[in-house]
C-alpha cells in the first residue's frame, strides 16, 4: 500500500482569542502556513517591515508581494471542517472585514476570477501584542524578527560608515579618491541593474498583454461554438495549456472551428462538453504539422496528413469513451 502525506490542521489559542471564532482561527492558521511558503516570502517580509510606522501601519503603502492563490474549494479540503465552499468564503470575507487579510483579483489575467489573499502580518502581530499574545511558533514571526535585527545592524553599519567618512585634518587624499571611485562604480552598477529590471518589467507586461489577448480570442471562439456564457476552471486550464505553446493564433482558431466541423454526434445528447476535448485535437494537429516539417527537412515524403489525422483523432476519442455498460446493453 502506497503511503501518502496526511493532512494536519492546528487550533491556535492566540488566533481563537484574536478572531473570536474557532473555525475562522483554523482557516487563518492555514493561510499563515501558505503565506510562509510563497516564493517571494523575503520581499513580503521586507514590505511588511516597511509598512510599520510609529503609529502602527502605513496604510498608503502598496501590497505587492506575498499573495496566495487559493480557491475556497482548496481551502475547504485542506482544513477539513466539514463545511461548504460558501461557508469558507464567508469566513474569508470576515477575515477581510477585520483587516487581517487582504483580497484581490489576479492583476495579470483579467479572466481569472479566483481571489488572491495576503496576510496583514503587522496588524496581526500588533493586535496580538495588545491582547498579551505573541504569534507563537510561527515561521513568519521568526522571519520578521530576523529581518528587523538585520535592518538594525545595517543602520548601525551605515552610521559607522558615515562617521568614518567625515573629513579629518591631515587626512590622506588617496583614501577619498578610492571612496569616490568605489561610489562611482556602485552607482553605475545600480543604474545598470535598474535599467535591466525596467526592461524585464516591460517585457513581462508585453508578454501578459499578449497572453490575455490570446486567451480572450480562444475563449470567445469556444464560447461562440459551445453557446455558453462562462468558462469552467477546467476550460481555463486547458485554454492556458494551448496559449503557453505560442502557436499562431489564426491557426489555433482554425483548428477550433475544424474540430467542431468534423465532430459528428452519435445521438442527440452527444456533444463537446469541455475545451479539454478541443485542446487534445489542437495538440494532435500541431504534432502533425511539426512532423510534416521535420519530414520535409529530412527529404522524406510525409505519410501524415491533417485531414486523415483529424478523422483518426475522433475515432480514437470514441474508443476511449466506450464503457463496459455500453457493451452489456442491447439497443
Amino acid at each position: 500500500m502506497q503511503s501518502r502525506k496526511l493532512k494536519r490542521v492546528v487550533i491556535r489559542e492566540e488566533l481563537v482569542v484574536l478572531l473570536g471564532n474557532t473555525y475562522q482561527a483554523i482557516l487563518f492558521g492555514q493561510l499563515l502556513y501558505w503565506q510562509n511558503r510563497t516564493k517571494d516570502i523575503d520581499r513580503y517580509i521586507e514590505e511588511e517591515n516597511n509598512r510599520k510606522t510609529a503609529t502602527g501601519i502605513n496604510t498608503t503603502h502598496s501590497s505587492t508581494f506575498g499573495w496566495i492563490y487559493k480557491t475556497a474549494k482548496d481551502l475547504a479540503e485542506e482544513v477539513m471542517l466539514g463545511v461548504s465552499e460558501n461557508t469558507i468564503r464567508s469566513y474569508l470575507k470576515a477575515l477581510v472585514e477585520k483587516k487581517y487579510l487582504e483580497q484581490r483579483r489576479n492583476p495579470k489575467y483579467k479572466w481569472d476570477k479566483t481571489y488572491q489573499y495576503r496576510v496583514n502580518l503587522i496588524k496581526v502581530m500588533n493586535d496580538l501584542e495588545e491582547l498579551g499574545y505573541p504569534l507563537e511558533g510561527d515561521e513568519l514571526s521568526k522571519r520578521y524578527e530576523k529581518r528587523k535585527v538585520s535592518n538594525r545592524n545595517k543602520e548601525d553599519l551605515n552610521l559607522n560608515i558615515c562617521d568614518s567618512n567625515k573629513p579629518k585634518i591631515a587626512s590622506n587624499h588617496t583614501d577619498y579618491e578610492a571612496i569616490s571611485e568605489i561610489s562611482s562604480k556602485t552607482n553605475s552598477e545600480i543604474t545598470t541593474e535598474n535599467s535591466s529590471l525596467s526592461k524585464q518589467s516591460d517585457e513581462d507586461e508585453g508578454f501578459n498583454n499578449q497572453t490575455n489577448q490570446s486567451f480572450e480570442t480562444i475563449s470567445n471562439t469556444y464560447l461562440k461554438h459551445s453557446q455558453r456564457n462562462t468558462l469552467t476552471q477546467s476550460d481555463k486550464e486547458a485554454i492556458m495549456d494551448v496559449v503557453k505553446r505560442n502557436w499562431p493564433m489564426h491557426q489555433v482558431v482554425k483548428w477550433i472551428n475544424e474540430c467542431y466541423q468534423k465532430f459528428q454526434p452519435r445521438h442527440q445528447r452527444d456533444q463537446i462538453r469541455s475545451f479539454q476535448y478541443i485542446a487534445n485535437y489542437i495538440f494532435d494537429q500541431a504534432t502533425i504539422v511539426k512532423q510534416q516539417q521535420e519530414d520535409k527537412l529530412n527529404g522524406q515524403n510525409s505519410t501524415h496528413t491533417q485531414e486523415h489525422t483529424g478523422d483518426e483523432y475522433f475515432e480514437r476519442f470514441r474508443k476511449t469513451q466506450n464503457t463496459d455498460w455500453e457493451n452489456d446493453c442491447d439497443f
